[in-house]
């Protein structure tokens, strides 16, 4: 798991380039069928535009790229929907989809005109959506008796080490996130502080958001 950038709000944005309008529409997506359905809806609703241009890339479980596409929507080859993917590609977004509409004004462009307008309105439209990092965390269950408690809350927090669940039973069970470059200083940090009679559990990890 990495950090990487995505949509918290989306964004829709306009700019006008030698008449013809361009209306950049960026939202978060989870898969292609979320796509597909959006760049559906954009159709419809402009369906006497003369272009609905998108691209879209969706980041794996592994963090890694899972899938990517572009389509330029009838306008000439490498003009339109690639300009679009490398704005995503370029700024780091994953999980998003951008749809660029375009209402013909009369002028013809030019292969670097169309180029520079459908980048143009897709960065606009990331202009005025709200976008987050995700983080990845790891997380632990820690156990210990109840009589820790307050010396492992203590720790933890003088550490920067974030208690995100207490559960209270026979004994106490903390559910603690951590950057993952911190993982052997929780594992050590737990057995210091219980002389090595804490159980400790590693979870699955887990992104935490953080608006920039």
């Amino acid at each position: 798991m990495k950090i990487h950038k995505t949509i918290h709000k989306p964004g829709l944005a306009e700019i006008i380039e030698m008449k013809s309008r361009f209306i950049g529409a960026v939202s978060r997506v989870e898969n292609e069928t979320d796509c597909a359905a959006l760049i559906e809806a954009a159709r419809k609703q402009h369906y006497n535009a003369a272009h609905n241009v998108f691209a879209f890339q969706l980041l794996g479980k592994d963090g890694r790229i899972d899938l990517q596409r572009s389509s330029d929507d009838g306008e000439p080859s490498g003009t339109a929907g690639f300009p679009v993917l490398n704005v995503l590609t370029g700024e780091g977004i994953f999980d998003a989809l951008i749809i660029v509409t375009r209402y013909f004004g009369g002028t013809l462009l030019g292969t670097g005109g169309l180029v520079r307008a459908y980048t143009a309105a897709a960065k606009a439209a990331l202009g005025a959506a709200v976008v987050i990092e995700k983080i990845p965390h790891n997380t632990f269950e820690i156990t210990i008796p109840y009589h820790l408690h307050g010396k492992f809350k203590h720790a933890f927090e003088m550490q920067g080490y974030h208690i995100n669940d207490t559960q209270y039973a026979e004994n106490i069970t903390l559910s603690v996130f951590c950057l993952p470059e911190a993982e052997h200083d929780v594992v050590s940090l737990t057995n210091n502080l219980s002389a090595g009679t804490a159980e400790i559990k590693k979870q699955p990890d887990v992104y935490k958001t953080r608006y920039i």
